[in-house]
C-alpha cells in the first residue's frame, strides 16, 4: 500500500477497531493498552494524511 491516503484510512480503521475493543474490555490495564494503540494508529493516520497532502501539493 503505497498511497499515503489509503494508508491513513487503514490506520484510522485500525484505531476504530481498537476503540471498539476497548469499550468491551473489562480489564482496566488491557482497556488502556487498547486505547493507547488507538491513539498511536490515529497519529500514524495523521502523519500519512500530511504526507499525502504534501505530495499532492508538490504535484500541482
Amino acid at each position: 500500500m503505497k498511497n499515503p491516503i489509503l494508508r491513513a484510512q487503514h490506520y484510522l480503521d485500525q484505531a476504530e477497531t481498537m476503540q471498539r475493543l476497548a469499550c468491551d474490555e473489562t480489564d482496566p490495564v488491557s482497556r488502556e493498552a487498547l486505547l493507547d494503540l488507538a491513539k498511536s494508529y490515529t497519529r500514524l493516520a495523521a502523519r500519512f494524511l500530511q504526507i499525502g497532502k504534501d505530495t499532492s501539493e508538490r504535484e500541482h
